[in-house]
């Protein structure tokens, strides 16, 4: 049987003794105290002998225990699940996701909203919103003040509910539970993500997972089964423990700061890591190149989310809308007190931001300004919705207007450098990212000619309208098969000309409706590829305009595309939708029409389809002549 040689038994002792030592050194250096940001020193308990021991069973270099009462602490103390602590059972919260994990379900409550205001913004055409609005969660942070840490103090939307969105337990679901990605940018409009950061860091510890969270440039708050520490922000990964706790811990960072702040070295080694900031494109492109990393968008508010708050808060619901449409659903702006964007600051900020993108407004360039607040106040940022189902791309993004009235107002100044930006608003609507809200800045562009006093375009040979003539206008309000009129003059409904213009972003098929004495112009800027049930959409949107008390009875019905110039994309797009229209009345597309009504119906007769070039620049109109698709071919 081998002997250990003596010399190998010696070298074993020593460095056993030196880890000891190496040990106690540490031990000692964790025992400082940690001063809590709004508790004075006074207030602070030493650490206690007791304490540091507990903390030195890691025997981690830059790991400094916390105190129990520290915020962190408290925290840590009610979500780690531990064998000696039994989940007191409370009411189940209404459609909470199974992934919640128990320790954290617990404190979370749901409520129905009121949507009575909101009708008129619906996002589902077929139901009505009150009989289809979700359950909203959030945690009463009245009754459990723990979760209203020092980072949440800086969100004004906060007030005393922390709102569980949908966007944080879809979020959870895909990317905590089942670890879809190990890498991931959780982003969208700025701001949007920082409470989202906060409830991942409330699941994880819920579920028991180790985590690293950093919401300050060299603040490290690490959560573990050991407890609570604060960690020096250049910890060496040569430590072996070290290199263990990181490799198996998730880190959350919730930064949002100007300037060239990165990661520290050592969270590349993470199990997980992700981080929540606004899509500033050099800090979002480094950091998915650099960490091979997933971008994920998430949504701004939704109309319930904006209407539990309101209510909890006992605020105006009508203030509230007016805000919402003024400004978009940006929580930070519309619930700020007091709410101060006057007209002239928006219009300063679109000029401001006209100036520095009006080259490069295309999504991956307009990235670029993210960061600027004149940007913020104009643009919003959403994941792309599929056209078909509806469903939320969350990998991919779009670029809207932040609201209608930014849009119109966006119009207005973009008309009076028309020159500037005739090439940019072509390229735009040939983007498919931008072409939905390119097409409806296009539409307001038209309408501002259309009804200029000084200098009105000459309309009459393609619309039938006398020069100068008066033009009402009334405003639809809801979406294509709901929506109604509204107008402060009764007597507009009366006008003719008569100019409708769509209030909801997403209003489909149309982007603006002209009745005349003898025509209705179904009108589309954004041109896209004709689906199958834009045809019966069109026919829903006239039955819907008698409803609302215009007659149409009589009138021809031209579905009037415009296009800004007479590109073979734009004669395309013409001729195909000349067949989509001959196939609904006598082809397979037919059966898209069995399910209306036998009037409206009918109308499909009479539906035209014309095309029409409008020149921005020289403020003209012309007929496009309708070829077919093999006169196409040869172009």
């Amino acid at each position: 049987m081998s002997t250990v040689p003596q010399p190998i038994i010696d070298l074993l002792k020593k460095l056993d003794q030196e880890r000891q030592s190496r040990n106690a050194k540490k031990a000692s250096r964790r025992a400082g105290p940690f001063i809590e940001e709004g508790v004075s020193a006074d207030e602070e308990d030493v650490v206690t002998p007791a304490l540091a021991a507990f903390a030195a069973a890691p025997g981690l270099d830059g790991f400094t225990p916390l105190p129990s009462h520290i915020m962190y602490s408290r925290l840590h103390h009610l979500l780690w699940p531990r064998q000696d602590l039994v989940t007191q059972p409370q009411p189940e919260a209404a459609d909470l996701p199974a992934c919640v994990p128990a320790r954290l379900r617990q404190y979370i409550k749901s409520t129905k909203p009121d949507l009575s205001i909101w009708s008129l913004e619906q996002k589902d055409e077929s139901t009505p919103l009150d009989t289809q609005a979700p359950f909203v969660h959030y945690i009463d942070l009245g009754e459990n003040p723990t979760f209203k840490f020092t980072p949440l103090l800086r969100s004004p939307e906060l007030s005393s509910m922390f709102l569980v969105r949908q966007d944080y337990l879809e979020f959870a679901e895909h990317h905590i539970e089942k670890l879809t990605y190990k890498r991931m940018f959780l982003t969208g409009q700025p701001g949007i993500g920082d409470l989202g950061a906060h409830y991942l860091v409330f699941h994880l510890l819920a579920s028991g997972r180790p985590v690293f969270f950093i919401s300050e440039p060299d603040k490290v708050i690490y959560f573990s089964e050991d407890g609570v520490y604060q960690v020096a922000p250049s910890i060496e990964i040569g430590d072996d423990d070290i290199q263990d706790t990181v490799s198996r811990s998730w880190v959350i960072i919730d930064l949002n700061i100007r300037g060239d702040w990165q990661p520290f070295s050592w969270v590349r080694t993470a199990a997980v890591v992700v981080w929540a900031s606004s899509p500033q494109n050099t800090r979002m492109s480094d950091f998915v190149k650099n960490y091979s990393a997933v971008p994920w968008y998430m949504a701004t508010w939704t109309f319930e989310e904006i209407a539990v708050l309101t209510k909890w808060d006992k605020l105006d619901p009508h203030d509230i809308l007016a805000r919402y449409r003024r400004s978009g659903p940006i929580a930070q702006i519309i619930f700020s007190n007091p709410f101060t964007l006057s007209d002239k600051a928006i219009d300063d900020d679109i000029r401001l931001s006209l100036a520095k993108s009006t080259n490069e407004l295309l999504p991956e360039k307009q990235l670029l300004h993210m960061g600027d607040t004149f940007t913020n106040c104009v643009y919003l940022i959403e994941p792309r919705e599929n056209a078909e189902t509806g469903v939320l791309d969350r990998y991919n993004f779009r670029l809207t207007y932040l609201s209608n009235n930014i849009a119109t107002r966006v119009a207005a100044i973009t008309v009076q450098q028309l020159r500037e930006v005739q090439k940019w608003l072509s390229r735009l609507l040939d983007n498919p990212e931008m072409r939905a809200d390119a097409g409806k800045l296009f539409e307001r562009i038209f309408h501002h000619a259309l009804t200029h006093r000084t200098d009105p375009i000459d309309a009459e040979a393609i619309f039938g309208i006398k020069l100068g003539a008066e033009i009402g206008l009334l405003e639809m309000l809801g979406k294509a098969e709901t929506f109604i009129l509204e107008t402060h003059d009764a007597s507009q409904r009366k006008c003719r000309p008569l100019y409708l213009k769509p209030q909801s972003s997403s209003f489909a098929a149309v982007d603006a409706i002209l009745v005349t004495s003898s025509t209705v112009f179904l009108i589309q800027c954004s041109l896209r590829k004709t689906h199958a049930h834009t045809i019966p959409t069109l026919l829903r949107i006239l039955a819907r305009i008698e409803a609302n008390q215009i007659p149409l009875t009589g009138l021809q019905v031209k579905y009037c595309l415009m296009g800004i110039e007479e590109s073979p994309r734009v004669i395309q797009l013409i001729s195909d939708t000349c067949n989509k229209l001959e196939l609904s009345k006598a082809g397979p597309d037919a059966e898209e029409l069995k399910s209306l009504p036998q009037k409206v119906r009918a109308r499909v007769d009479k539906l035209q389809v014309m095309g029409v070039i409008f020149d921005t620049e020289k403020n003209n109109l012309v007929r496009v002549s309708e070829v077919s698709s093999s006169e196409y071919e040869e172009l």
